[in-house]
């Protein structure tokens, strides 16, 4: 899934979608929070970046791990560094890996949230 995200209301688009695709592989509560919650950091992590960006949103459901990874790109006008550290502490209790390159103005992020293993065990049963 791919989400231009330029406003407010692109976040909340981002955040009902992505809600959508996890409660129809049945996935829990507990998961969709912190999937939500990385997903909420890293769109205000754009907006505050104030340029446009797309979010990619992609289920991974083959093999193991299980779970999502959240992949932009953002181009920066602000001061990075202070929004990127506030970004990387709210990020990191929300995910299980973290990625950020830096090339020039931008700034590439991938964060992965993983089901654990008590949530495969209820999946399973």
């Amino acid at each position: 899934m791919r989400i231009p995200v330029q406003g407010t209301f692109d976040v909340a688009l981002a955040r009902n979608m992505l809600r959508k695709k996890v409660a129809e592989r049945g996935w829990l509560p507990s998961f969709r929070a912190r999937a939500a919650a990385a997903l909420t950091a890293l769109t205000e992590l754009v907006l505050l970046s104030q340029t446009p960006a797309v979010l990619n949103i992609n289920m991974v459901e083959q093999g193991r791990p299980i779970g999502i990874e959240l992949v932009c790109d953002i181009h920066w006008r602000t001061a990075r560094e202070v929004w990127l550290d506030q970004a990387r502490q709210r990020l990191s209790r929300a995910c299980n890996e973290l990625v950020i390159k830096e090339e020039g103005d931008t700034t590439h992020i991938i964060v992965r949230i993983w089901l654990s293993e008590d949530e495969m065990q209820w999946l399973q049963s």
